[in-house]
């Protein structure tokens, strides 16, 4: 039994900014992917390579047809428990989507022949209610493949018991991990095949530029991969701001308790107390005298880069803050370096030094 499809839409997901502009492959790719982000078992995504003028679609064993009379890309969605498929079709002049289940037997017969364009079969691995830890992670958007226990405790450490465990015999951990100069508010994961034996994890993060946040980990456990496996890691932000190439100048030290504020001399001097970020996390400048940097991230610290002496008595005071930095908030237009006083006569208990991007 054959039937005619036309203009049925079961599920409408967005469409683009011009109406005119046709959907690429890629684009399908994302509103499927999209789409599929709310399923809970395995499964894997099988393409049809080229656009479909004109298709007839099996949806029950007993030969039920539908005939797609529009020019679409063509999704089949093939479950780990071998239970009902389903195709996902969407209409290449609007992005449109259509879903429509598969009875068990009505999988496309030539499946062998389409094109393998994503596994999202993967488990998010967590050390959340253990005392464990990553360790020895760069944090520099780089991912790690680990297929053994041996491989997986040179990142993990625990104060008492044992990191969560899982059978390496049958999966892979991949490990990636990276920081942002901003804080998270989405982040989102994804696991495309490319051709065999090529794979690419798709980490795809919403900042904003109020806060900043610690640096990210990823871990996803997938069916285990073969070793001539590779995998590649793509990461990309979107939204917030880049502290690269911003310009920073002291306001001055302020009473965490009182909010008194103590402003450093010279006060005018452009040369004194800025710094420039060379990346998210890097930056360097001038005390009175000195050259000094400051890294944000792993972890807040600031200090000399060179012992010439420094121009000013306050100069002195600034520079003998560095020591007692431990954390940062950062803003849009402001960084406050906080401080733990373990000098009585120099400064209150609880300190930050202020600056203010002036430049970038």
């Amino acid at each position: 039994m054959k039937i005619k499809l036309i203009t049925l839409i079961i599920v409408q997901t967005f469409f683009l900014s011009a109406l005119s502009a046709q959907i690429t492959q890629v684009d399908a790719d994302g509103i499927v992917s999209k789409r599929l982000s709310r399923e809970t078992q395995p499964y894997t995504v099988y393409a049809k390579e080229d656009v479909q003028e004109k298709m007839l679609i099996t949806t029950s064993a007993k030969g039920k047809q539908l005939e797609l009379d529009y020019a679409c890309w063509v999704y089949y969605i093939q479950y780990a428990d071998g239970g009902q498929g389903r195709y996902l079709i969407v209409k290449e002049s609007t992005g449109n989507l259509l879903e429509l289940d598969a009875e068990s037997g009505a999988e496309p017969e030539n499946l062998a022949e389409w094109k393998v364009v994503a596994i999202e079969s993967f488990a998010e691995y967590t050390l959340t209610g253990t005392s464990c830890q990553w360790e020895n992670l760069d944090y520099d958007d780089k991912l790690i493949v680990v297929d053994s226990k041996e491989e997986l405790e040179n990142y993990i450490s625990c104060k008492e018991g044992n990191y969560p465990e899982f059978d390496f015999s049958k999966h892979t951990l991949l490990l990636a991990s990276g920081q942002t100069g901003d804080g998270i508010v989405k982040f989102s994961e994804r696991i495309l095949q490319l051709p065999e034996n090529e794979y690419r994890l798709e980490i795809d993060i919403l900042l904003n530029d109020a806060y900043n946040s610690p640096p990210w980990v990823s871990a996803l456990i997938v069916n285990k991969l073969n070793k001539e496996s590779n995998v590649e890691l793509t990461v990309t932000k979107k939204g917030g701001g880049t502290l690269q190439g911003t310009k920073w100048k002291l306001v001055g030290l302020i009473d965490v308790e009182t909010g008194s504020l103590k402003e450093f001399a010279p006060k005018y001097n452009n040369n004194c107390y800025w710094f420039t970020f060379e990346n998210d996390s890097l930056a360097r400048g001038r005390s009175t005298g000195n050259r000094i940097g400051l890294m944000l991230r792993p972890s807040c610290f600031i200090t000399l880069e060179t012992l010439a002496g420094e121009g000013t008595d306050d100069g002195f005071v600034f520079t003998d803050a560095f020591p007692l930095i431990y954390s940062f908030e950062l803003g849009n237009n402001y960084l406050k370096l906080y401080g733990k006083n373990r000098h009585p006569r120099l400064y209150p208990d609880y300190f930050y030094l202020k600056f203010k991007k002036i430049g970038g």
